[in-house]
């Protein structure tokens, strides 16, 4: 290591950076497989202001809101397109990991649940409109509506991970490290990962997911978060990214 000629960088005011920290800046992620406990804790970052959460907080409040009565009207149809094309309740109730591993029911449209569940009897049935009406839900984000709620509840956030089940918390807990400090802040609609990575079904899946997220944890704020929103409408409208 030129330790006399990067002091020397240094001391004049020329950034040095360590592999992991340049990884950072190119990837817009995290090298988990590099990073220790020394590093997070004393790396720049991974701070959040009373500013910043007061922000993230109103600006949650005011655009779910606002996303609630532009759903309203819609409300009446979906709720009729459901139940020509599939059984059981309109709406569902599901425990998922919140904010510091703490149980949160989040709220979602049973058809699109079904489908996420992979059902093919009972909500969805063996009709072909039913799959229709699931695809024409998400590809509008009325299938996201119910998750509004928990937004302006303040179980979720608009922009945060992707939020998992306890039972698959608790068994990426067991296999990867860093699993759990991604539940240091509330989970969101969309995110940093949500936009980079498609949901995957594998451990390796998850720990690449997790690199991103640990990332929009360390460097959260509203610019982020705005690039974020920006990268999501990307995806919703031009189907750019991944979801």
């Amino acid at each position: 290591m030129p330790l006399q000629e990067m002091m020397q960088c240094k001391l004049n005011g020329i950034e040095v950076l360590d592999a992991a920290a340049f990884y950072e800046i190119l990837q817009g992620k995290l090298m988990l497989e590099n990073i220790t406990p020394n590093w997070m804790i004393f790396s720049s970052g991974i701070h959040r202001t009373k500013l910043v959460n007061f922000l993230k907080r109103s600006i949650d409040i005011c655009l779910s809101l606002l996303g609630l009565v532009i759903c309203a009207p819609f409300v009446p149809l979906v709720a009729i397109a459901i139940k020509l094309t599939s059984s059981g309740p309109l709406f569902t109730k599901q425990i998922f990991v919140g904010d510091g591993e703490k149980p949160i029911l989040i709220y979602g449209l049973s058809c699109v649940a079904a489908e996420a569940e992979g059902a093919s009897d009972g909500t969805l049935g063996s009709d072909p409109r039913a799959a229709r009406v699931v695809r024409l839900l998400t590809s509008i984000g009325i299938g996201e509506m119910p998750k509004l709620y928990n937004v302006l509840k303040g179980d979720m956030s608009l922009i945060g991970p992707r939020p998992e089940r306890p039972e698959f918390v608790e068994m990426l807990k067991k296999d990867i490290y860093y699993y759990s400090k991604r539940h240091t802040i509330k989970p969101g609609l969309t995110g940093w990962a949500q936009v980079h990575r498609p949901q995957g079904s594998t451990v390796k899946d998850a720990v690449e997911k997790l690199s991103y997220d640990l990332y929009y944890v360390k460097n959260l704020s509203v610019s982020l978060d705005s690039q974020i929103m920006y990268e999501t409408v990307k995806v919703a409208l031009f189907g750019r990214g991944s979801r």
